[in-house]
């Protein structure tokens, strides 16, 4: 059937910044949540997709939304499941409906008349059960990373903040690790790739070969002087640098204490257009050591990331699972019954 038997999209609605009051109501861009508003336009849950500039991305409101006049919404779901219709929008192909005009755009008429097919309403219910609940154990283990890592920031400044000891050691960050930069620009990432290919915005796209591996903290080089940490094969654009440990023991402590410290490290930056900073300034930037009672605190670091490490790699995974099963339960090609869940799989 015509997409537009399916749902009903509408454009988005008009929001100035000078109109926007404080509250808890997201508001949606092309691009996702771009702020918040005290009163919605609808009470959700609501499926959002981008209507020119950032197109493609599909977006779910459980629930009151403001959608901006840069989206499309669908305004009426015509008796399907709205979690399913979500997943459902995910797998339209939006790029062919772009107008190819200076600035990406999507006309719903288009969209309205696509040719679809739409698995009846009891399997849409399982389909939306099955993939949402693989969305909330990644949304779940996203957020205990949140708290781990949380937890370390808050040790961090307990033992090597508040209780330092103008006694301690100076050491600078030249001393634990090796400092790289990355060789590639950005014409090298892929679709496909089988290596993380790190930007300066530190977004993973996908690399078709590596230059390093083993564990890192990456460091972008200017902009917004983003960090993150990686263990694994992978490969780094030009302007960003790669922190390589000389002793594993220190790496989950550096990482956290380069995120403290990080407008520190980076607030001498040079620049009259875009901020970047030097090989010279991080390796440069002191690190106090305490003489005793270090090791135990290295290692409970260590522990913390040991376990952040763990649910990022069932991250992945569940990731991985839920992009397979999503074209194939969308094209019929897998099916479940009206009765499936998780904890009892059917055969069918």
């Amino acid at each position: 059937m015509p997409l537009g038997e399916v749902v009903t999209l509408k454009r988005g609605h008009d929001l100035p910044a000078k109109d926007r009051k404080p509250g808890n109501i997201p508001i949606f861009s092309s691009s996702g949540i771009s702020g918040y508003h005290d009163e919605p336009i609808l009470p959700g849950p609501g499926v959002i997709t981008g209507r020119y500039g950032t197109i493609g991305d599909v977006f779910l409101s459980r629930g009151p939304y403001w959608p901006l006049n840069t989206t499309l919404y669908v305004i009426e779901f015509n008796g399907n499941d709205e979690v399913f219709i979500y997943y459902f929008l995910k797998q339209v192909e939006w790029e062919k409906f772009n107008d190819k005009s200076a600035v990406p755009g999507v006309n719903r008429n288009d969209v309205h008349r696509e040719e679809v097919l739409l698995p009846p309403l009891p399997e849409q219910k399982s389909i939306a059960s099955v993939l949402s609940s693989l969305d909330d154990k990644i949304d779940l283990l996203h957020r205990q990373n949140k708290t781990l890592e949380s937890m370390a920031e808050t040790l961090f400044r307990q033992w090597f903040v508040e209780e330092a000891d103008e006694g301690w050691e100076q050491k600078r960050l030249g001393d634990f690790f090796s400092v790289r930069t990355g060789k590639q620009n950005a014409n090298f990432s892929t679709e496909d790739g089988p290596y993380p290919f790190f930007t300066c915005s530190q977004t993973t796209l996908r690399a078709p070969d590596y230059s390093f591996e083993g564990s890192a903290i990456l460091l972008a080089g200017n902009g917004d002087f983003n960090i993150k940490r990686y263990s694994g094969k992978f490969e780094v654009y030009q302007r960003t640098y790669v922190l390589i440990p000389y002793e594993v023991m220190w790496y989950d402590f550096l990482y956290v204490y380069m995120k403290y410290y990080l407008d520190e490290i980076t607030g001498g930056h040079r620049g009259s257009v875009i901020n970047f900073i030097t090989k010279g300034m991080i390796e440069e930037q002191p690190v106090p050591v305490p003489a005793d009672a270090l090791e135990p605190k290295l290692e409970y670091f260590r522990t913390l990331f040991t376990k952040v490490d763990a649910n990022t790699h069932q991250i992945e995974t569940l990731e991985g699972l839920r992009d397979t099963l999503l074209p194939k339960l969308m094209s019929g090609e897998v099916r479940v019954s009206a009765t499936a869940n998780l904890e009892k799989p059917t055969e069918r």
